[in-house]
């Protein structure tokens, strides 16, 4: 099996931090990894975080990226990359890419004039004033209006970036 591919996502001076998103919530590998680093010349500090698949070196500011991640990637604890791999699959994005489908399907069944935002605009507007109708403008009612408003300024937004 290869090592997992690693990438430095930040850089600043005396701090560097290193994502390894294929070894996410693995607890003993963040652990051996961390020991691993904590023995390189010209690294201070080493904090580990399995959940977000990253490593927060503090370093000595003059030290190159290269000598304080060779050793790891001699060792094989990774192979280093300039960017992340591709972008993980997440339950967000496949509901994203649903409702994509389901936005060009109403938009064509419509002959363009609804969309996911515009129906969304709406029945969350419905839906707040049913709450404030009720008397409960907070949190319920005022928050549906808030999100109508910021999906309308969202769409005002995009029109003017592709116009």
């Amino acid at each position: 099996m290869s090592p997992p591919r690693a990438y430095v996502a930040h850089r600043a001076r005396g701090r560097l931090r290193l994502r390894v998103p294929e070894r996410r919530n693995d607890a003993g590998y963040f652990e051996t990894l961390a020991a691993a680093l904590r023995g390189v010349r010209g690294v201070r500090e080493v904090s580990a975080n399995p959940g977000t698949g990253s490593v927060v070196l503090r370093v000595e500011d003059d030290s190159e990226d290269g000598s304080l991640l060779g050793p790891a990637v001699r060792e094989g604890l990774f192979e280093l990359h300039e960017e992340p791999g591709p972008p993980r699959d997440t339950p967000l994005s496949g509901i994203a890419r649903a409702l994509s489908g389901v936005g060009a399907s109403l938009q064509s069944r419509t002959e363009g004039r609804w969309d996911l935002s515009s129906l969304s605009f709406y029945a969350l507007v419905g839906a707040g004033l049913y709450q404030l109708a009720r008397g409960k403008f907070m949190p319920a009612g005022g928050a549906l209006l808030i999100t109508a408003i910021n999906l309308v300024n969202r769409e005002a937004d995009r029109q003017r970036q592709d116009g």
